[in-house]
């Protein structure tokens, strides 16, 4: 068998022509060991030697020499994500004109949701504004429901600067 370096949770398989209490670099094979399919290398002992678990219990040990097939799971790690904004122009400029007279007042916003419709909640300082309903899924489809946003979360905040 080609050298390579087995790793833990590496998914392993047995030759088909493994005898009954023959010696495989110096570990014996019994009937017992065998099993069907693949399974996952819950230890490494030295470098030929892994311990596979039949039954998440039972702990065998296998020689490299035993195994006919390893492969080795690819697990995917998120290094980059783009971050899509949470509002399309056309959201914030709507949104940006409906809160430009209490623009100051603002402490959030909130996307709700009655029945089969969605709705807008703008939290004042003492105050509620309510828009009106709107199909789910058409509109803020960024916007979690029930999550408070604040203007600089949503990209509102930067229209007023100049203001």
């Amino acid at each position: 068998m080609e050298d390579f370096e087995l790793k833990v949770g590496d998914l392993v398989k047995l030759r088909d022509d493994l005898i009954d209490g023959k010696e495989y670099n110096d570990f014996y094979f019994r009937n017992h060991m065998k099993f069907k399919g693949f399974k996952s290398i819950v230890k490494i002992y030295r470098k030929n030697v892994v311990y596979l678990s039949l039954d998440n219990e039972y702990i065998t040990t296998y020689s490299k020499e035993m195994l006919s097939e390893v492969k080795r799971p690819i697990k995917y790690e998120t290094i980059y994500k783009r971050e899509e904004p949470i509002l399309d122009d056309k959201e914030k400029e709507y949104l940006s004109n409906v809160i430009r007279p209490f623009k100051d007042e603002v402490n959030a916003l909130v996307k709700m949701a009655i029945l089969k419709s969605h709705y807008i909640c703008i939290k004042l300082e003492k105050d509620c504004v309510y828009l009106p309903y709107f199909t789910k899924c058409t509109m803020y489809k960024n916007m979690e429901l029930n999550t408070e946003y604040t203007l600089e979360e949503l990209g509102l905040w930067i229209r007023y600067i100049n203001l």
